[in-house]
């Protein structure tokens, strides 16, 4: 359930350890999402080039440098940017 899912983020309990590294996981998904982190894999593609990704949000980014998008603003003056 969502409660039951949402309990174990208030807990300190990790038991989803990483084979390669020290570092551990309060959900199995996530483990599995930072097991890329360690292999060759590039799952994410970029449509406009032929570069690939290991992450959904690097492939999110780098789309930016595809297009005239500028999310991030300076608050200060006009100038805004693809990246922070």
């Amino acid at each position: 359930s969502h409660l039951t899912s949402h309990k174990v983020s208030h807990s300190d309990e990790r038991p989803f350890k990483c084979p390669s590294c020290p570092k551990a996981f309060q959900r199995k998904s996530s483990l599995t999402v930072h097991k890329i982190s360690h292999s060759d894999k590039r799952p994410f593609k970029c449509p406009s080039c032929p570069k690939a990704f290991k992450s959904k949000p690097s492939l999110a980014m780098h789309k930016r440098f595809h297009s005239d998008e500028r999310p991030f603003k300076c608050p200060i003056c006009p100038k805004a940017y693809r990246s922070k």
